[in-house]
């Protein structure tokens, strides 16, 4: 059997996309740390068994540090995080912290930063998708780990945010099945 690998989970939104991928994987994050107001998360996050850690609307590296424990291979995911990670924090998780965005940005550079579901919307583009990348100082720009690729011709900006929200879904479903060793070929 494999050594557990820690798991820190951010959010700032509603926490709904960490509760479907912990069920998706049948594993929970071991912290979950968010600044969002209480009446905005989702239920499902009481009930994963996750410690709940709350930081200020925005936090500064000690904080981040305070939040995340020192174990070499914590793996540190970011959901909704609408907060720019500083670039100690980077430095010292380099490697290890990953975004979802839920824009193709491999292909269409201009979907990073905020709403990449209403931008591929208003250009019209042919194709969206999501994308799970390294978390740098730079917004977005980190070197991408996995990619989905989905048509969006035609849809309704609310076909494009629920097909979006599905690759997403999936996108994070396979690298955390790597990254957290869950596969049958991890030793």
């Amino acid at each position: 059997m494999s050594k557990k690998i820690p798991w820190v989970a951010f959010f700032s939104q509603t926490g709904t996309e960490i509760c479907d991928i912990s069920k998706a994987l049948g594993r929970a994050p071991d912290i979950v740390v968010t600044n969002a107001p209480e009446e905005k998360i989702n239920e499902g996050i009481y009930n994963l068994g996750s410690l709940l850690y709350r930081v200020p609307d925005r936090p500064v590296s000690g904080q981040y540090f305070q939040a995340i424990p020192r174990e070499m291979e914590t793996i540190i995911t970011l959901h909704g995080w609408l907060r720019i990670i500083p670039a100690d924090v980077c430095e010292a998780y380099k490697g290890r912290i990953f975004n979802g965005h839920p824009g193709l940005i491999s292909k269409y550079p201009e979907l990073k930063g905020f709403n990449p579901q209403e931008k591929a919307f208003k250009l019209s583009l042919p194709f969206s998708g999501s994308v799970v990348h390294d978390v740098i100082a730079d917004v977005d720009a980190g070197a991408i780990l996995a990619e989905r690729q989905v048509d969006i011709k035609g849809k309704t900006l609310d076909e494009v945010y629920t097909l979006l929200r599905a690759s997403s879904l999936e996108t994070w479903t396979d690298v955390l099945k790597e990254k957290l060793c869950l596969t049958a070929f991890c030793a």
